[in-house]
């Protein structure tokens, strides 16, 4: 018997689609002490982008198959396995290996999933309410005070806004546009701040009538963690998970030495494995209450078969937007310094739209060949228009991770156009 899996050959930081595979490998016989798992969901989360950068901590050896969780059905049981049979529903975690048909495991990865709960649901059991549950817990936020999060709107960050509601927490929430607020105050958010256009210092100190926030989340870093230094109380701690801005951590110096103010890094494995057997159970059981009371409600987007692997990554992590570059604007598309000016056309007929569902061609990967790279090491502000558009009065300023530039083959002909592949910024 054989199933399809996807493998990972090496590391690439600068673009982690590259390094999946689909390939056909036989379907491993559990042992006496293992189960054999039918995946039927997993997601894509940033975490397990990031360990095909070569960023995330492990012992990898390659071949391997990654995926930090999923949930699937119990296929065969090895003769010394008691208390599962074959057909129940399941949750896995562990050391990764979920972007794969079938899996051999060990039971102790395995938690029962609720027959009330989906499985798109129940695959997302793990990774983002624990952390969002856990970094709450760290910050020890009493009922009644205020805690602030960037990337309020990603998954992760709803999911917080709920929990926290849950436990009486109030949120004020960071997001880039205008149009997620109405969103996530019918989530439950108590404020949402457009940090792009708002004085998010201001607000701080109105809501919370000068006591600032108890603590804060952070997953962007850069100057957006210093900013979100300037909002927290004396003796106060910001939680950092992420750094999707690419930019090194920074904090507010007057609010580091004179108000004492930490930052910290937050890992989820490591708070886990300090909470002790009998606490992760009792944690497990609380976030499936919560998941079948709906009080915390995961975003499910878009099924995609094993073969798409990399298109559902890009769709997760960065956005690919395909531009027909006018040449005869004469202008070097890396130069003019921080300022770069595109005539182009956008593939898309609701570009706003863009800005929030990731979007990739479906065929890119297999039409498209990558035939050079420019890092862009400044950021670099792009003005993106169609025949129609004032760029005296619409612009969109994009932070740019690179430039890739592609060359396409279509019945013999080469096409050349220019690709910006975007970090995506909730």
């Amino acid at each position: 018997m054989a199933h399809k899996a996807i493998q990972v050959m090496g590391f690439n930081a600068a673009n982690p689609v590259l390094v999946c595979q689909v390939a056909t490998v036989q379907t491993p016989k559990p042992g006496p002490d293992e189960v054999l798992l039918k995946i039927l969901c997993r997601p894509v989360n940033p975490s397990d982008v990031v360990s095909l950068m070569g960023i995330y901590p492990g012992d990898y050896k390659f071949p391997y198959v990654p995926g930090f969780e999923g949930m699937g059905k119990i296929h065969k049981v090895g003769a010394n396995v008691s208390g599962l049979s074959v057909g129940q529903r399941v949750f896995h975690t562990g050391p990764g290996g979920t972007w794969q048909e079938f899996m051999v495991t060990s039971p102790r990865n395995l938690t029962l999933v609720p027959d009330s709960i989906s499985d798109e649901v129940a695959a997302q059991y793990y990774v983002n309410p624990w952390t969002a549950y856990a970094m709450l817990q760290t910050l020890k936020v009493p009922e009644g005070e205020y805690v602030l999060q960037t990337a309020a709107a990603s998954v992760l960050g709803r999911m917080f806004i709920q929990i926290a509601r849950h436990q009486g927490i109030k949120t004020i929430n960071l997001v880039r546009r205008n149009e997620q607020k109405e969103e996530l105050k019918a989530l439950g958010a108590d404020v949402v701040i457009n940090f792009k256009e708002e004085n998010v210092l201001e607000i701080v100190r109105e809501v919370t009538k000068g006591r600032m926030v108890y603590g804060a989340t952070d997953c962007l870093g850069g100057k957006t963690t210093k900013l979100v230094s300037t909002t927290v109380r004396d003796e106060g701690t910001i939680l950092v998970y992420g750094l999707l801005d690419g930019e090194d951590i920074s904090a507010n110096p007057p609010d580091v030495i004179f108000r004492h103010v930490r930052v910290r890094g937050f890992h989820l494995t490591r708070w886990i494995a300090k909470l002790g057997v009998p606490e992760q159970k009792k944690l497990g059981a609380k976030i499936w209450e919560l998941l079948e009371k709906k009080v915390i409600t995961p975003l499910t987007g878009e099924k995609l078969p094993l073969e798409k692997i990399q298109e559902a990554i890009v769709k997760s992590q960065v956005a690919i937007w395909f531009l027909s570059y006018d040449a005869s604007a004469q202008r070097d598309p890396v130069a003019d310094g921080n300022v770069t000016y595109l005539d182009a056309r956008v593939r898309r007929e609701n570009f706003v739209e863009l800005l929030d569902e990731i979007f990739v061609e479906p065929d890119v990967l297999a039409h498209w060949l990558i035939v050079g790279r420019h890092h862009c090491s400044v950021p670099q502000r792009v003005v993106i228009a169609d025949d129609s558009t004032d760029l005296d009065e619409l612009h969109y300023s994009l932070v740019i991770v690179e430039i890739v530039v592609l060359v396409g083959i279509n019945k013999n002909e080469i096409e050349e156009a220019m690709v910006l592949v975007l970090r995506v910024q909730r």
